[in-house]
């Protein structure tokens, strides 16, 4: 079992080890100060650790049979139509049917399957925006699907847009609207000052 490991340099003096679910990577941040040898032994002292997070939790897996939460629905993987010139993506009640030639490796299915459902989530995600928009009385902003590991959205007030991690295609709906409205609020409160968290309280209300 192989595993991706990004190593991040911090002003931080502890070294610490992520594991991302939903990629099935790992993030090692380390003092900028710390030599590789050092951090090779961190790798090598965690590889156990590291191999039981993918047993337990494994990253979600795009091969026919298999289950996949989506939108806070568990669906099975069905190759529906191999021989479709396009590759697409469609949702029904308990399926992800997948038209077209993916690849054969696990991982290149994964990224083709998630950035074809990238446009079901900026759908969903841009409804909830004009939804709190509209509460808000705040003009429309720009939205961005990104490959965010570390967080589940940003928000740029001065340049109006939002950017959304992708990997919100597998939460349910309450939690990509929490998001959106999380992210949406920045717009009036820059910060998380004071006011903030009364205002999250009363527009999830």
């Amino acid at each position: 079992m192989d595993f991706d490991i990004r190593f991040k340099a911090v002003s931080s003096k502890r070294v610490r080890l992520h594991y991302h679910l939903y990629t099935g990577s790992f993030t090692l941040t380390h003092p900028k100060w710390l030599s590789k040898m050092k951090i090779n032994e961190y790798v090598i002292a965690w590889e156990g650790w590291m191999l039981n997070c993918l047993r337990e939790q494994p990253p979600p897996i795009f091969k026919e049979g298999c289950a996949v939460t989506l939108f806070g629905r568990e669906r099975i993987v069905r190759f529906a139509h191999p021989e479709a010139k396009k590759r697409r993506v469609e949702l029904s009640e308990g399926s992800v049917l997948l038209y077209g030639n993916f690849s054969e490796g696990e991982r290149d299915v994964k990224e083709q399957v998630e950035t074809l459902l990238e446009h079901e989530l900026y759908v969903r995600a841009r409804r909830w925006m004009r939804h709190f928009g509209d509460r808000m009385q705040l003009p429309d902003a720009g939205l961005f699907i990104r490959s965010m590991r570390s967080r589940w959205g940003s928000c740029f007030p001065g340049k109006k847009k939002i950017h959304l991690s992708r990997y919100l295609m597998y939460k349910d709906e309450k939690f990509l609207q929490e998001v959106v409205l999380h992210e949406m609020l920045h717009f009036l409160y820059p910060n998380h000052q004071k006011g903030f968290k009364e205002a999250l309280k009363r527009y999830k209300m």
